[in-house]
């Protein structure tokens, strides 16, 4: 399910063997051939997207439900570095996972990640590139979002989004880009622009402000016909505003009318 079930209030309490609760009633498409027998019930708290409609997953991301696949390395300081190389689209239970024709410096050029799974088993495509401090390029999926780690434009200030530049190489007219962002946690994401040109600027004309600013990224392509380029992102550059606003201050305006109680 990635439908926000409190947003489109289509949930209703039904009374069940004279229990008035919110119930869940299983069905399958076709007849069974035999008893079947539930082991466990996994219920999961639902989690709301980016964007529900162009990533409709993300939500059941966010919620813990689709598995990841992660490579890890140590920096110079001995650290532990992880990247998130792929995601499951679906809920499983991942067993042994193959890394084949990993190849030398000069011969990545065809490697793959086998995930074998409890339903199905799971092939991906891994760029030559792809490794801790890295982010994927080109695009090899129709369709993929990545969420950036937050930061803060001015320690012990509050900030406004002003514009935003994006630069990449061999951008496809099917290759659809958005742009999202949000400030600190517990606000809806906004959609700054959809790119289909690098480079691409655009300026952002709202009054969303915020101390720890948050970003995201995603594409999806528009047919299934195959891409007649490989575009690939390479860098994104925003401006902030200092606002003057005092942190963790309320801002107190005049009412215009008495207040009604």
């Amino acid at each position: 399910m990635t439908q926000d079930p409190v947003g489109v209030r289509n949930w209703e309490q039904t009374t069940v063997n004279s229990v008035t609760l919110y119930w869940v009633r299983l069905s399958w498409d076709a007849t069974l051939s035999s008893d079947v027998t539930l082991h466990a019930i996994y219920i999961s708290p639902w989690y709301p997207s980016i964007d529900n409609t162009n990533f409709p997953l993300d939500g059941l991301d966010k919620a813990g439900i689709l598995p990841h696949i992660y490579f890890g390395t140590k920096d110079r300081q001995e650290g532990n570095v992880w990247h998130d190389m792929v995601t499951i689209p679906e809920p499983d239970d991942i067993g042994a996972i193959l890394y084949f024709d990993v190849g030398g410096s000069n011969t990545q050029q065809s490697r793959g990640l086998v995930a074998v799974g409890r339903f199905r088993i799971w092939h991906f495509d891994v760029t030559r590139i792809d490794s801790p401090g890295t982010e994927a390029a080109p695009f090899i999926n129709d369709v993929g979002l990545i969420e950036s780690a937050s930061m803060v434009p001015f320690p012990g200030k509050l900030a406004r989004l002003v514009a935003v530049r994006i630069n990449g190489m061999e951008a496809d007219p099917a290759l659809l880009g958005r742009f999202y962002y949000t400030w600190d946690y517990g606000n809806p994401w906004s959609k700054a622009s959809t790119v289909q040109r690098f480079p691409a600027q655009f300026e952002i004309n709202q009054p969303q402000r915020g101390y720890r600013f948050r970003w995201a990224w995603g594409w999806s392509q528009s047919s299934d016909t195959a891409l007649l380029t490989q575009p690939a992102l390479t860098e994104i550059e925003a401006d902030f505003e200092i606002l003057p606003d005092e942190i963790d201050a309320v801002q107190e305006r005049a009412l215009a009318t008495p207040p009604r109680y």
